[in-house]
């Protein structure tokens, strides 16, 4: 394995606290900094995924220049439901409401990564999409979890690792983007503008036992 003295440095502009913790998958040294506000409406005749991936790449270009030589890394993400966006709600209605036209019915959850190594450097930007069906839950079950305030800092009122209401039935696609930033995805474009980076063993990986079907490549330590 290699030292991690020789892994490139990520500066990971978001405040989210999943982003963070999916880092944790990886060896490499992750600085999070939370980027200034660059959240705007949809243009007129722009795609939702065309939307998250200029979103990614203005928080990439909003992100500290002098980064030290850092990679900077941002995502935006966002639920769709028949065309129309779900962001996150204000209060415990909307979430209620939110919940309430997903449930039994299958929505898409995009995110656009952008990564950018240097600060005169292009960045990459790519959209991963995952479509997601939502069980049958009850009206009890909703009020519950939207009084709780569990969905209120989620895209769609919600939140695929929430054990105790668990809303999601089935997915297809990857997993972690619905966390909220698809490692696979990261990792291919750390890669792909020459970042020396490494996932952690598979085990220490967040929420590895969902990845299924992922194309990562696991730490040389289970790779022998």
């Amino acid at each position: 394995m290699e030292s991690s003295s020789r892994l490139t440095r990520i500066l990971l502009a978001s405040g989210s606290p999943r982003r963070v913790e999916i880092m944790q998958g990886i060896l490499n040294p992750v600085d999070s900094v939370r980027p200034t506000n660059v959240e705007g409406p949809v243009h007129p005749n722009e795609s939702p995924a065309d939307y998250v991936a200029r979103m990614a790449l203005e928080k990439s270009e909003a992100a500290p220049r002098e980064d030290g030589g850092a990679v900077v890394l941002s995502a935006d993400t966002m639920v769709v439901l028949d065309g129309r966006v779900l962001g996150k709600p204000e209060d415990a209605d909307e979430t209620e409401a939110m919940l309430a036209d997903l449930r039994g019915r299958v929505h898409q959850v995009l995110t656009g990564v952008s990564v950018r190594n240097g600060s005169a450097a292009t960045p990459v930007t790519e959209v991963t999409r995952t479509d997601v069906l939502m069980r049958d839950y009850s009206r009890t079950e909703i009020r519950a979890y939207a009084q709780a305030g569990s969905g209120l800092d989620k895209a769609g009122g919600y939140g695929i690792q929430d054990r105790e209401f668990r809303p999601v039935g089935r997915i297809e696609g990857c997993y972690l983007n619905v966390v909220g930033l698809p490692l696979c995805t990261v990792v291919r474009l750390l890669s792909k503008v020459g970042a020396n980076v490494q996932l952690q063993p598979r085990a220490s990986v967040p929420y590895v036992e969902y990845c299924r079907g992922c194309d990562l490549r696991w730490s040389t330590e289970e790779q022998r």
